[in-house]
């Protein structure tokens, strides 16, 4: 009884997810028209991640619409931290800047010198 429950629950969920987004495609086409998306890459160019990056970038153009391109930008450093202090000092919460890649958890929690960013 117990499982069909939650099937039950998770259906409705994924219906009402499913209403919501596709209720909500016009406004993002209008949104992202003309703009353009920077997607920060905390790897150097070359590497493993950043090629899986520039992939996931060239693929994703095609699923948000509006959107003409998206940039991507490596910015390597400290173990990630570089691009995530960046895209928190310097990042607007608009949707046009992204990171791609791992963070650092524990360093958050550990409170580790040189992270100002609290995802």
């Amino acid at each position: 009884m117990r499982i069909l429950y939650l099937i039950f629950s998770i259906g409705v969920a994924l219906g009402i997810n499913s209403i919501a987004l596709t209720a909500s495609s016009p406004a993002q086409a209008n949104f992202y028209k003309g703009k353009t998306i920077t997607m920060l890459i905390p790897v150097p160019g070359g590497s493993g991640l950043d090629v899986i990056a520039r992939t996931f970038a060239n693929a994703m153009t095609k699923y948000i619409s509006g959107v003409s391109t998206i940039v991507p930008k490596n910015m390597p450093g400290a173990g990630g931290i570089k691009s995530m202090n960046f895209l928190f000092d310097k990042g607007k919460p608009d949707g046009l800047m992204i990171r791609f890649g791992p963070w650092n958890a524990a360093g958050v929690v550990a409170k580790a010198p040189g992270i100002r960013f609290d995802p």
